[in-house]
This record gives C-alpha cells, sequence and structure tokens, in this order.
C-alpha cells in the first residue's frame, strides 16, 4: 500500500466503526440470549454483516494487520467496560494495567511504530512452469 494512502485518522475511523459495529452485534447477541426477541436476532445478524463490507472499505486506507489489531483492541476494551457497568464483570487491578498497555501500545503501532517496508521481493513462487524452465 503507498504511503500517501495510508492516513492514521482514516485507520483509527474504521477501527472504531468496526468495533463499534461488531459491539452492537456482541450487545444484541446477549440481550437476545435473556429476551429472546425477533428483533435483536435480525439486527445482531445485521451487525455481523455489516463489518465486512465496512472492512472491505477499511482495507484501500488502512493496512488488514493494523486495522484488525486495533478493532480487537477496541472491541475487548468496550467490551469489559460493558461487562463491568450492565453484568457485574470485575477485572482485576492487574487486568486494567494491560488493557492501558495495551492500548498505548496500539497506539504506539498506529501513530509511528509500524513498519514502511518495502513491496515483498519476487522470489519467483507465482512464476508459471514455462517461465521457470526458460530461467
Amino acid at each position: 500500500m503507498p504511503a500517501e494512502v495510508r492516513s492514521p485518522m482514516a485507520m483509527l475511523g474504521f477501527m472504531l466503526l468496526l468495533a463499534g459495529l461488531d459491539f452492537a452485534g456482541t450487545m444484541l447477541a446477549k440481550e437476545w440470549t435473556i429476551h429472546r426477541a425477533a428483533w435483536q436476532l435480525l439486527g445482531g445478524g445485521f451487525a455481523f454483516v455489516a463489518p465486512f463490507v465496512a472492512l472491505v472499505s477499511g482495507l484501500r486506507y488502512a493496512e488488514m494487520s493494523m486495522l484488525s489489531l486495533g478493532w480487537i483492541v477496541v472491541l475487548q476494551t468496550g467490551l469489559i467496560l460493558l461487562d463491568r457497568s450492565r453484568y457485574g464483570f470485575q477485572l482485576s487491578t492487574g487486568g486494567w494495567f494491560a488493557v492501558a498497555a495495551i492500548l498505548v501500545l496500539q497506539g504506539y503501532l498506529l501513530i509511528g511504530g509500524g513498519s514502511n517496508a518495502a513491496a515483498p521481493a519476487d522470489d519467483g513462487v507465482g512464476q508459471s512452469s514455462a517461465a521457470s524452465a526458460a530461467s
């Protein structure tokens, strides 16, 4: 991906969008297990199809590994907060330090620590047998 296309703000936006859609689907799935409302099941189904569409769009502006990693970190943080506030789950102090460390490290990767490696070298793996025989 060309460096000029990679935008930290676009990556952050897509990470938040993907995490938000995934979060909504997870919340609807949890609530459906309790209330069994048809709209929760249908909404959850949509919420798990929508991230695919968002991911396809996001991959035009962000690297796959960074986008996916950020999506997971934001999602897990949101789910931990939801579990604590709505369902009474308690995370240990060490767990909160781990969450904070992960967020700091993700920020480092997103803002400037990621590699800007050049395109992979051609190793001949994709050549046809005729091209291989000629070399």
